[in-house]
């Protein structure tokens, strides 16, 4: 069984310490910025002023955050193994239901036609869509693998709880991982 906890109207992130040996990955937004990146590469993912949303995740725990001057940070921390740290309150009991892979913007940009646009042969993606050039935390062998995308795994949780103020039911939904799969299935 997996948890879940929030917090509301905080000032700064809450002590995660607990937590932050299970995190692989991040995804981070800004005003007109946003990116997936290794946690290990990310010294700035606690400002708010940078970063006002964002989630940070792992095989077993996704925490997220929500900043707003008007409601101040509001976070979510789901577990899947352990029980929540003791500032989280409103814990729901959810159980897992199935992982499911989410696309990510871009086709790899090949230095021997592109070398400019990804001169180490690294994990960039172009993608047309919204032009830009992505880069995702994968290992460079990786990238080149044939009818391969990268995806972000996503982990669903399915929840029919109560508790005191009554019932809660609907789907939970956090992050993995980021990884390369087959296009062709």
């Amino acid at each position: 069984m997996a948890v879940i906890g929030f917090i509301k109207n905080l000032d700064s992130h809450p002590e995660l310490s607990s937590i932050l040996n299970d995190i692989c990955f991040a995804w981070l937004e800004g005003i007109m910025r946003a990116k997936i990146d290794y946690f290990q590469n990310l010294n700035d993912w606690k400002d708010l002023e940078r970063w006002p949303s964002g989630r940070i995740f792992g095989p077993s725990c996704e925490y997220r955050w929500r900043s707003s001057q008007d409601e101040g940070l509001n976070v979510v921390l789901i577990m899947d193994e352990r029980d929540l740290p003791g500032s989280f309150e409103g814990k729901v009991i959810i159980e897992k239901t199935r992982d499911e892979n989410m696309i990510l913007w871009g086709d790899w940009i090949n230095p021997e036609i592109d070398k400019d646009s990804n001169p180490d042969g690294s994990a960039r993606f172009y993608a047309p869509e919204l032009p830009l050039i992505q880069s995702y935390p994968l290992p460079s062998d990786d990238t080149q693998k044939p009818n391969h995308s990268p995806v972000l795994c996503i982990r669903r949780y399915q929840c029919s709880s109560m508790d005191e103020k009554g019932g809660l039911q609907g789907e939970f939904a956090r992050c993995v991982n980021v990884t390369m799969a087959p296009t062709d299935q």
